[in-house]
């Protein structure tokens, strides 16, 4: 499940009427019904002391990205105290429109922060999803959408996946740049070769190699005229795959086909 840290910025003369508040207890219980866990103080924080505090909350409880919502009118100091310390987690800037009650229009200024605070995040550097909508309808899909996101970054961050062999056939697309993958992506690659993972099959027997093809009958269709003798090693092959990501604690395995599997092992 997706956790995202909800800090909703506000100003204290903008506050006293409610809007602001349940704009922000809306968009936490929006989020929580879409399956999202919501990290929320419960109130709007109106100061830079407070923002603080809901940030390093929103660290401790190790949460994918973080909302900025803008309930109000606030004080550029406010986000900022937040945003300096969370600046390497993925963001979504919330601003809220003017709506119309009993014939009025109506506005908690939420809309002047949202615009005032997204152009000083572009000009730091900062990069962000944006959303300007009540929290309902498309804005709420917008923010699901978000937190998914987001929690992909996580899962890609700490991922660990295992590479048997590489490069092949001369295919540049093939190829890639390892620090700068596990820098700007997030995946450990723990590369090894064709041969270990052989070595590796050929010590399954008989007996374990037809329970794994027991497996893939139940799992896939399998047509009978694959040579047994090729479906014995490739069984031996799925165990191989299996123990060695069970081993070494990998998230995925790609396996390198041509020409060692292919062509050579047969």
């Amino acid at each position: 499940m997706n956790k995202i840290g909800l800090i909703a910025a506000a100003h204290p003369d903008y506050i006293a009427d409610g809007h602001a508040r349940n704009f922000a207890s809306r968009a936490a219980e929006e989020l929580r019904k879409g399956g999202v866990t919501v990290v929320y103080a419960g109130a709007p924080v109106t100061d830079a002391a407070a923002a603080l505090d809901a940030a390093l909350a929103v660290l401790r409880e190790d949460c994918d990205g973080v909302i900025l919502f803008f309930a109000s009118w606030m004080e550029c100091p406010t986000a900022m105290a937040a945003l300096t310390e969370l600046r390497h987690l993925p963001l979504m800037l919330w601003g809220v429109p003017m709506w119309r009650s009993e014939g009025r229009e109506m506005s908690t200024g939420s809309y002047v922060s949202y615009a005032m605070f997204r152009g000083t995040a572009e000009r730091v550097g900062l990069r962000f999803s944006e959303v300007l909508g009540m929290p309902e309808g498309e804005a709420v899909r917008e923010a699901l959408l978000f937190c998914r996101a987001a929690g992909a970054v996580k899962r890609l961050r700490r991922a660990k996946i295992g590479l048997v062999g590489y490069t092949s056939m001369s295919i540049y697309t093939g190829t890639f740049d390892h620090v700068l993958l596990r820098w700007k992506i997030g995946p450990e690659v723990e590369q090894s070769d064709s041969y270990s993972l052989i070595r590796r099959a050929e010590h399954f027997s008989i007996g374990q190699k037809r329970e794994a093809e027991v497996l893939l009958r139940n799992e896939a269709r399998c047509d009978d005229d694959i040579p047994p003798a090729m479906l014995e090693k490739a069984m031996g092959l799925y165990l191989a795959v299996e123990e060695l990501k069970t081993e070494r604690g990998y998230d995925a395995v790609n396996v390198k086909c041509q020409y060692e599997f292919s062509k050579e092992y047969g």
